[in-house]
């Protein structure tokens, strides 16, 4: 007996041992806190955690329920009336209850037009619910590639420490062996402690982007994230016709203006449907108090008479429009807009491709032998330290231009999909 309740025991120890420890076994780590940080998880993260693009989702499961409760009449109304005359004891008032219930219906149509109203509305929904979407990836993407820039500015910087501290060991020994002077050490050390300026002011600015993210992550802003990991886009072509035939199609802000036409058109509509009356049946069943035999059932119908249709009804017409005129000159500056923009960016980034050609197939290695030239003949005592420390410099310029451009590339891509609104892999 004894040994069958240690068994027990210890069968519970175990399980309690398992319950608690099963959950370390079996969580996932947050994705956004792995060494390195992929693009495509990183908007994955945004479009899932963002609080702006739920509450977009919110108000379409909101304008949804709009669109069948507007094509449902109105409530029916029950009246209860008791006659009694109790000022002449003498008189033939006959005294009576009285059970009434009434329901007006709408004009046939007016129904389904509120809810193609209400339709038209759920559409410019859908289209923020786009547009929200779209810009939030647009500003991922480009905080993003701001990160990646930032990570490549720390290594050319630690580059460049490196090229300033074997700059410093050979002015050292040039200065013992009497080749130089101990300015040139002072001055090697300078450019080292300019390199530390500048490694504080990239830390800034990753502290800086990294709390941007979190706030589109709606994480604390102290919350850290991986290295960026190079995700470049391949070189492309894109033709201006096809985006701009594109971009009249899925851009989500000409789909919402041109939801608001419809729906102004469909106000119109209704607005006309206005000049035919409502109709109210009426049912009511008569009680005499003193002779059931003479209870009755009474029907009645009516209508409202449009006698101010000028004044109201014609009004909301021609209001609804002018309003779906102003729209459709809206829609009108909306695809000029679009199309300047389209242009504008691929103008952008043809001038971002010749330069990454130039930086990568002329400065870029020109500098680099300039440079192993000028340290080489320095250590031996032959070259000009002034001439070293500008080489340096350009390298350290060049390389940090060359850095930019290609995130900039990516950037100038994210805002050209941004203004078609469809992404890249549709465009191609």
């Amino acid at each position: 007996m004894l040994f069958f309740n240690k068994k027990i025991t210890n069968y519970l120890l175990f399980f309690v041992f398992f319950m608690f420890n099963i959950g370390p076994l079996f969580s996932e780590e947050d994705p956004l806190n792995q060494a390195s940080l992929r693009l495509e998880t990183l908007i994955e993260e945004v479009l899932k955690r963002n609080p702006n693009l739920e509450a977009a989702r919110d108000r379409i499961r909101a304008a949804a329920e709009v669109v069948p409760r507007v094509q449902v009449i109105e409530d029916p109304e029950f009246k209860f009336l008791s006659d009694y005359n109790n000022f002449k004891s003498k008189s033939a008032f006959v005294p009576m209850l009285q059970y009434q219930i009434s329901q007006t219906l709408p004009f046939p149509g007016k129904l389904g037009l509120k809810g193609k109203v209400a339709g038209e509305i759920l559409k410019q929904f859908k289209s923020q619910e786009v547009i929200t979407k779209r810009d939030l990836i647009l500003q991922t993407k480009k905080l993003y590639f701001q990160l990646f820039f930032n990570y490549s500015s720390f290594q050319i910087n630690q580059d460049n420490r490196n090229l300033v501290k074997n700059l410093i060991d050979a002015s050292l020994a040039l200065y013992k062996s009497g080749l130089a002077g101990y300015e040139e050490v002072a001055k090697a050390q300078v450019e080292l402690q300019v390199l530390d300026e500048q490694l504080l002011m990239i830390e800034a600015d990753r502290i800086f982007i990294v709390s941007m993210l979190n706030a589109l992550l709606d994480r604390p802003q102290k919350d850290p994230l991986g290295k960026p990991t190079e995700n470049f886009a391949s070189s492309t072509s894109f033709s201006y016709e096809t985006l701009e035939r594109l971009a009249m199609q899925k851009r989500p802000e000409l789909q919402e203006i041109q939801a608001m036409i419809d729906e102004q058109q469909m106000i119109a509509r209704l607005a006309k449907r206005e000049y035919l009356p409502d109709i109210a049946f009426s049912f009511a069943y008569e009680q005499i108090t003193h002779n059931r035999s003479d209870n009755a059932w009474e029907a009645s119908i009516g209508f409202k008479i449009p006698l101010w249709a000028g004044q109201r009804q014609g009004r909301q017409v021609r209001e609804a429009h002018a309003r779906a005129s102003a729209n459709r000159n809206a829609l009108k500056g909306m695809e000029a807009q679009v199309r300047g923009q389209i242009q504008n960016t691929l103008g952008k980034l043809k001038a971002n491709d010749e330069r990454l050609l130039l930086y990568k197939t002329g400065l870029i290695p020109k500098i680099q032998e300039a440079l192993k030239a000028s340290e080489a003949s320095y250590r031996a005592g032959k070259g000009g330290f002034l001439t070293l420390l500008d080489s340096r410099r350009q390298y350290q310029d060049i390389s940090l231009e060359y850095e930019r451009t290609k995130a900039e590339r990516e950037s100038l891509i994210a805002e050209l999909e941004r203004a078609v609104g469809v992404p890249l892999e549709e465009i191609q």
